[in-house]
């Protein structure tokens, strides 16, 4: 096919979405393997979370509060060196989880996450 130019059209041959999808869950499922064995690394933890953060600003930048969500996002990381400047190992780990919450919702609302069906529908997509 080609275009009005007389040059051929490109169309990507993959989905970009469901490529950072699966980098999402990959980079989930590191967390969760790091956290759920009661030995986690926080810096491995924080610097995950920093590449799910890279995943979801482009995303990010389509919203309409996206300015909030960059400051939210600034605001966690700073709560987070906070915490490692005062060495308090449970405040470094809660505000972690605060950080690791607050992605795993950013990433439902830019429509990465979860897909939630009406009750009284009778079909999936």
């Amino acid at each position: 096919m080609e275009d009005n130019t007389g040059q051929p059209k490109e169309i990507s041959k993959f989905n970009e979405g469901l490529l950072q999808i699966q980098r999402l869950d990959y980079l989930w499922r590191s967390i969760e393997l790091s956290t759920r064995s009661g030995h986690y690394d926080p810096s491995s933890w924080k610097y995950l979370l920093d590449s799910v953060w890279r995943e979801l600003y482009a995303d990010v930048e389509k919203q309409s509060d996206k300015n909030n969500l960059i400051q939210d996002n600034k605001k966690f990381i700073l709560k987070i060196q906070i915490a490692e400047l005062k060495n308090t190992p449970n405040k470094i780990y809660s505000t972690l989880n605060a950080r690791h919450e607050f992605l795993k919702l950013l990433q439902t609302k830019v429509g990465k996450g979860g897909s939630y069906a009406d009750s009284t529908e009778n079909e999936f997509e």
